[in-house]
């Protein structure tokens, strides 16, 4: 084994990302990912309550995502494994389905999935999510940043949620 193949082969073993910070597994993403089941709620900059709702289904081998706006639509996201990634498949009220694919960026605290494909988008340039972040806080705090994208051009909304006891 050549020094560069061996250097490779552990680049490849542990995905050091900056700073001491390593990458997630897909796997244990998920099991994070659990740890969000329950009600929360976020403010927006006008004041309005957007309420997320996590539930296990499946045997617990997908979580559920309900996001409901201040006016009662709701959209869902769904985790789920998909061989060895960690896949997001959201239902927006658009009417389209992106599918998002966990980052390999992503670490134990902050999990960031980026569009892959979708269903029943009429064409690349229509809008839909592109990015979704998760950032987990604590256990009682986490921030949701979504990036929607529209004619090539990105739109983001950070939003902070707390855990509703």
């Amino acid at each position: 084994m050549t020094f560069l193949s061996l250097a490779l082969s552990l680049t490849l073993l542990v995905p050091i990302l900056s700073a001491g910070t390593t990458a997630i597994t897909p796997s244990i993403a998920f099991e994070k990912l659990g740890s969000l089941v329950g009600d929360w709620e976020a403010k927006t900059e006008m004041g309005a309550v957007i309420r997320i709702n996590y539930r296990l289904a499946s045997a617990d081998s997908v979580l559920v995502q309900t996001y409901t706006t201040p006016s009662g639509r709701q959209t869902l996201t769904v985790f789920h494994m998909d061989g060895a990634s960690l896949i997001a498949t959201h239902y927006c009220a658009q009417g389209n389905q992106p599918r998002l694919r966990l980052e390999n960026s992503s670490t134990d605290n902050s999990l960031a999935f980026l569009f892959f494909d979708a269903t029943n988008l009429p064409d690349p340039g229509a809008s839909h999510l592109r990015r979704l972040q998760l950032d987990l806080v604590d256990p009682d705090h986490f921030a949701q940043t979504e990036t929607y994208s529209s004619a090539g051009k990105d739109d983001t909304d950070v939003l902070k949620f707390a855990r509703v006891h």
